[in-house]
């Protein structure tokens, strides 16, 4: 019965390590807008192990969503494929959305890695989530 329990207390441990496990992305993109000078106040990420996206979900600061798009020269997107790209991994009611794509050099990082697309979204709950996808190569 011990080794059962001790079985049991490892198998939770191990799930809750799995959980709060991600990719990298939202770590790799703070530093990336940190090295800009680009702090969000950030609610929470997500970054499946299993993909290559993720989000940061920060609070909405127009000063800090005006430096996101004007640094990285993000343009607004209203419709179409480009649009439902940015929202794809959300399940947000978007209000506006930004968004840079096509690997610019504004997306390479320190690493070496680089970013497909960058997107902003904002919601109705004063919300901007921070999209992103690493480029394959």
């Amino acid at each position: 019965m011990r080794v059962a329990h001790q079985f049991a207390v490892a198998l939770a441990f191990e799930l809750l390590v799995a959980c709060t496990v991600d990719n990298g992305l939202p770590t790799d993109l703070r530093h990336h807008l940190a090295e800009r000078g680009i702090e969000l106040q950030e609610l929470e990420s997500r970054a499946p192990l299993s993909g290559r996206y993720g989000h940061i979900v920060a609070r909405k600061d127009m000063a800090t969503l005006q430096r996101l798009t004007e640094d990285f020269a993000m343009r607004p997107v209203a419709e179409g494929a480009e649009r439902s790209h940015c929202l794809k991994t959300l399940a947000v009611a978007a209000v506006d959305v930004w968004a840079i794509t096509g690997r610019p050099a504004s997306l390479k990082l320190r690493s070496g890695a680089q970013f497909e697309y960058m997107c902003v979204v904002t919601t109705p709950d004063n919300k901007m989530y921070v999209v992103a996808e690493y480029a394959y190569g």
